[in-house]
């Protein structure tokens, strides 16, 4: 039976996450959208601050907090951390087993009070581990095979997950136990069960946690108590519908190489999203043909959309830290590395008229 495989940075759509992602977007008009005057001050890193190529393999996810830039190499199954001002290694975890503190298959990874989670696929659970690596407790997990996400809330976990033709959001204490379930689903419509993914951030000052849909027409907070509030994105929509296709690209090492796509006529796609103190930004993602380069901003307590930000990149991935620097992503064809953007607008611009609101 043929088998996906990810063996090189070549070969990057054999993942097992399902790459690339296609939408028809509408246009964006000034109109619509204000910017930020601003500009990025780039600078590049790569492991140690080393320009050897092979040592990020394929960087999935990122995550800044507690003076750390984390990193899941999913080539590597490595957890690494950076220093967030000298770009220096601070700490590597290696996928070792299922013993106190380690892990086989990490998936995702989360910000934490005092440092940051390891979600692990293999095991159903979640280690959390202090600033400088070292563990701290392990949590059992419901289910982490169909999650898309973790949020490490300080008496408990949330995280989201897909089943079918819907999308749920489950709440669990730091034992494991499911304190509650809530569907994301609350119109009754039906998508493709990728459809359903969302970004998992948070939490804020007020252990609220946020839910940005991959596809479709909303985003969603989520107060400690389990309760979901919904806001629209600034590019409403519709639900969508998915079709996905799969296509051989050739063997490699006698393994076949399958490139997996996913289309959708949804309006909205949300590539990443991200708190920043009380506000959530979210980087909107065009089609492969007219890809955007922008971070929009939302308000966590209203929903209302504040302004915008156009990005120097096209990163596989971003985050941002505490201190208002973005770390991005990128996987090339034949390096993979890690970029430090500093906007130099020091203050945000003032919050648009009401009828500009979604």
């Amino acid at each position: 039976m043929s088998s996906f495989v990810a063996v090189t940075r070549l070969i990057l759509l054999a993942c097992a996450l399902p790459l690339p992602l296609f939408a028809q977007l509408k246009s964006i008009s000034n109109g619509t959208r204000h910017f930020a005057a601003d500009s990025f001050w780039v600078r590049e890193w790569v492991r140690g601050n080393s320009k050897e190529p092979d040592l990020l393999t394929e960087p999935r996810h990122v995550i800044a907090a507690h003076g750390i830039v984390v990193v899941l190499d999913a080539g590597t199954r490595e957890i690494i951390g950076f220093d967030a001002l000298t770009g220096q290694s601070r700490f590597n975890l290696q996928a070792k087993g299922e013993g106190p503190g380690e892990f086989r298959r990490p998936s995702h990874i989360a910000i934490t009070p005092s440092g940051f989670a390891v979600v692990d696929q293999a095991t159903s659970r979640v280690t959390t581990f202090d600033s400088l690596g070292r563990v701290q407790r392990t949590t059992p997990l419901l289910d982490a095979v169909s999650s898309s996400g973790i949020c490490v809330m300080r008496r408990g976990l949330l995280i989201s997950k897909t089943s079918g033709a819907i999308g749920s959001v489950l709440q669990s204490d730091s034992t494991g136990r499911l304190l509650s379930r809530r569907t994301l689903d609350e119109r009754g419509r039906k998508a493709d069960e990728y459809a359903w993914s969302t970004h998992v951030t948070g939490p804020d000052a007020s252990d609220n946690c946020v839910l940005a849909r991959l596809y479709g027409a909303n985003w969603y907070v989520v107060s400690p108590s389990g309760a979901l509030t919904m806001h629209a994105y600034l590019e409403a929509g519709t639900e969508p519908a998915v079709t996905t296709s799969q296509a051989k690209k050739g063997k490699v090492g006698g393994k076949q190489i399958i490139e997996i796509t996913h289309t959708t006529g949804a309006v909205s796609t949300a590539s990443d999203a991200m708190l920043l103190n009380d506000t959530l930004i979210v980087r909107a993602r065009g089609s492969g043909r007219n890809e955007y380069r922008l971070l929009d901003y939302y308000a966590i307590s209203s929903g209302a959309y504040i302004y915008s930000r156009r990005l120097p990149l096209m990163p596989n991935t971003v985050t941002v830290g505490p201190s208002g620097t973005f770390y991005a992503l990128g996987i090339g064809e034949e390096s993979a590395g890690l970029w430090a953007l500093k906007p130099s607008l020091k203050q945000p611009p003032p919050t648009p008229p009401a009828t500009r609101k979604p």
